[in-house]
């Protein structure tokens, strides 16, 4: 898995950069660069290359909701499968699109309703898997948790029709 095994120092620099700017908006850095450059900025000017301020509140309001007590890398493994199938000709081609898709994620609600509020570890996992542009999910389109799930109908169409990926957390990844 080449998210979880990705450069130490850029990891560790994303987040020091993610709680920075959202803890105090007053930092931000580069972080595909081998080295860590500060600059004073405001959390208004954190952009992500490809996402609007809306894609990125949706999308960690969908994590928190899927996966926000789970481990770092099941969030940053559940913003990939959102940006894979953002990718995919399989899925439509914005992120406000994935996410509405009927019967795919339902806990879109949560970026309506704040519910469930997003965690600060939530939101540095989410932009880090943005910011980093690695596939944190191993091109994994779909996902499930055993544990939760409804129907065993619903686990043996996923275990029956897809490709096993990897499994985190008790989620099972599949493309």
């Amino acid at each position: 898995m080449q998210c979880l095994k990705s450069n130490l120092k850029k990891a560790a620099a994303s987040v020091v950069m993610c709680l920075a700017v959202f803890m105090t908006s007053a930092v931000s850095l580069n972080v595909s660069a081998d080295t860590v450059t500060y600059f004073s900025s405001s959390a208004d000017d954190f952009y992500i290359d490809g996402y609007s301020d809306e894609d990125i509140e949706m999308l960690c309001a969908v994590v928190e909701r899927e996966v926000g007590g789970l481990s770092t890398a099941s969030k940053q493994a559940v913003t990939s499968v959102i940006v894979n199938r953002v990718n995919s000709p399989l899925f439509p081609d914005t992120v406000y699109d994935v996410l509405h898709q009927p019967n795919q994620f339902k806990t879109i609600q949560n970026y309506y309703t704040n519910e469930r509020p997003v965690q600060v570890s939530t939101r540095i996992a989410v932009l880090y898997a943005l910011k980093s542009g690695l596939d944190c999910a191993d091109g994994s389109l779909y996902f499930y948790a055993p544990k939760v799930i409804d129907s065993v109908d619903k686990s043996n169409w996923f275990e029956s029709n897809l490709e096993f990926t990897m499994e985190i957390d008790g989620q099972r990844y599949f493309k």
